[in-house]
């Protein structure tokens, strides 16, 4: 099996962050757009290593880097129009040494979510909100770009550090238990498409999902905030609250992670995406194609063709989900006032909880994602991603294999009985 050289990854983050360090020009993103694209479709054309999981997160990183990237550089100067107010005045990064310069934009590159830089696109207040999204929000009735973290979220969050390092180590073994718990399912229930995919299968990868990511990012929250390299506001929660997902864009823009939002949103600026509908179709086709860059990059190779229509599924499935935000909005723009509120509000409310609708919004919300993840399992089972140790040491299938062997003692001495 061929592999990909080992340089061309690090090649590509050194040109993404050199890029950034350069002196202002009208022909850095000229010259350093086009150089990252032509690095990242070479880095797809073989997968990093023979383990399906490391090719994976490195296709990943590769994606999600170049977007943030190329979405900086097109959103201009960014010694102008990014700093930390806490740090810094509007333009200082201009006047930086190329040492502290760096310092600098690695710091910018490494917070995908903007939090405690200016602008900002997952903001703390309506004021530090970009014109273009503030529009969206105190215009439209459907926030489909509402806030994604209620104040709910931040307040149960710890503030000092030590209490945010143990939150943080407590939230990654909390999450490293839920995978444990997936995978070994996973495992003990293999080839979903051949015996027909369940209920319970689509549960278990949207599980793994959840919890990799969540695991990865309390982990990293708390090595940052023990090392005194951020603060603990600098980390807020990662996953909203299930309650809010009553809707398919609710469950997208505040119950899921927002890791893409601080790449998409001067993406969408950008690109002059001006509307609610035009700024989330933006969203879900940049997540469907690095979605399908990855598993088109990772895909098994050979004569064979098993991994030919790898990354296909993960259009389908990101792309539906942007469909269901239209049908969503549309039906919303079309529902009659009255029966959203005045004075037939409380004809339409139950006590305690809110609108009669919501659990029709719950159980609408869940056919839809889960209807649609069958393509991810589909496109998770073409990798062989289904037999893959995500995590080195597993907790529970030592404890499973002792029970069945007490098990087995226990039935063999009634035998002999």
């Amino acid at each position: 099996m061929h592999l990909q050289h080992p340089l061309v990854l690090p090649a590509l983050l050194a040109t993404g962050i050199i890029s950034h360090v350069l002196p202002p020009s009208r022909l850095r993103a000229a010259f350093s757009i086009p150089l990252l694209l032509a690095l990242l479709a070479a880095f797809s054309t073989r997968p990093l290593s023979t383990d399906i999981a490391a090719s994976y997160g490195a296709a990943t990183l590769a994606w999600t880097f170049t977007l943030r990237s190329i979405a900086l550089h097109l959103s201009g100067t960014i010694e102008h129009t990014h700093h930390r107010p806490a740090i810094e005045e509007p333009g200082a990064p201009a006047t930086y040494s190329p040492l502290r310069k760096l310092a600098w934009v690695l710091s910018l590159l490494a917070s995908p979510r903007a939090v405690g830089w200016e602008p900002t696109y997952v903001s703390r207040g309506l004021s530090r909100i970009p014109p273009f999204f503030l529009a969206a929000l105190r215009t439209d009735r459907y926030k489909t770009l509402a806030l994604p973290y209620t104040p709910r979220a931040h307040a149960a969050t710890p503030r000092s550090r030590p209490a945010y390092v143990l939150w943080a180590l407590k939230r990654a073994a909390g999450s490293y238990l839920a995978l444990d718990l997936a995978r070994t399912y996973n495992l003990a229930h293999p080839a979903p498409l051949a015996r027909g995919i369940t209920l319970p299968d689509l549960l278990a990868f949207g599980t793994c999902a959840w919890a990799a990511i969540e695991m990865q990012y309390c982990a990293l929250a708390a090595v940052a905030v023990a090392t005194h390299a951020s603060e603990p506001c600098d980390w807020p929660r990662l996953f909203g609250s299930p309650r809010d997902a009553y809707t398919v864009a609710r469950f997208w823009g505040r119950t899921w992670h927002q890791l893409l939002r601080g790449a998409v949103g001067p993406l969408a600026r950008a690109l002059r995406c001006e509307g609610r509908l035009a700024a989330t179709a933006l969203a879900f086709a940049v997540s469907g194609l690095g979605h399908a860059y990855v598993s088109w990059t990772v895909r098994p190779r050979g004569p064979a063709g098993a991994g030919a229509g790898a990354g296909a599924n993960m259009l389908c499935f990101f792309w539906s989900q942007g469909v269901a935000v239209a049908v969503e909005a549309a039906v919303m723009q079309a529902w009659p006032e009255k029966w959203r509120g005045g004075r037939w509000g409380a004809w339409w409310r139950v006590a305690g909880y809110g609108p009669a609708w919501r659990p029709v919004g719950y159980v609408w919300t869940a056919a839809v994602v889960l209807g649609a993840a069958c393509w991810q399992v589909r496109d998770v089972e073409m990798l062989g991603m289904q037999v893959v140790e995500p995590v080195p040491w597993s907790v529970v299938r030592p404890l499973l294999a002792m029970v069945k062997a007490r098990e087995a003692g226990v039935l063999s001495s009634v035998d002999m009985i």
